[in-house]
């Protein structure tokens, strides 16, 4: 598996300017990203105050939960 530095590096030859720009692999940037996220869904629930948020009991730990007030 390629890291992100291998993926996102400058130039064709890491570290080398006179070998020119490099464009990563989408399909390097794809798996990369599938390694991080994999096929777990994450939900979002956004509560207006940490009362709310408190309220909820049991956290889902696949769920982001925003608080704004």
């Amino acid at each position: 598996m390629a890291t992100a530095n291998e993926i996102w590096r400058d130039f064709n030859v890491d570290g080398v300017p006179s070998s020119g720009p490099y464009d990563p692999e989408k399909s390097l940037i794809r798996e990369w990203g599938m390694q991080r996220v994999g096929s777990t869904s994450v939900s979002t629930i956004v509560k207006l105050t940490q009362a709310q948020y408190n309220a909820l009991g049991t956290k889902d730990a696949n769920t982001l939960y925003i608080i704004i007030g």
